[in-house]
């Protein structure tokens, strides 16, 4: 399969798919939330409540799941974290 799309692209410029790259941040966006998501079940040393599940796993956007990351890690309780990301 690799060899025949390597033959029909033949000739193109074709260096980035754009549709590839939506792709690898989308991917990215879901490890990000299931690390987590793994991080405060891991801290706070119980399941993720699932008001808080539902908020991360609707949330797209790269730079908030960090500052939520960086926020997951400095609490013990999931009212430490809600309050945190509040902010």
């Amino acid at each position: 399969m690799r060899n025949e799309w390597k033959q029909a692209l033949e000739g193109w410029n074709v260096r980035v798919s754009q549709q590839i790259l939506e792709w690898q941040a989308e991917a990215i966006v879901k490890e990000r939330r299931a690390v987590l998501l793994r991080v405060l079940e891991k801290l706070c040393k119980a399941p993720v409540p699932n008001d808080l599940v539902t908020t991360i796993q609707a949330t797209e956007d790269m730079a908030l799941l960090e500052n939520w990351f960086d926020a997951a890690v400095d609490v013990s309780t999931f009212d430490d974290f809600r309050a945190s990301i509040r902010r």
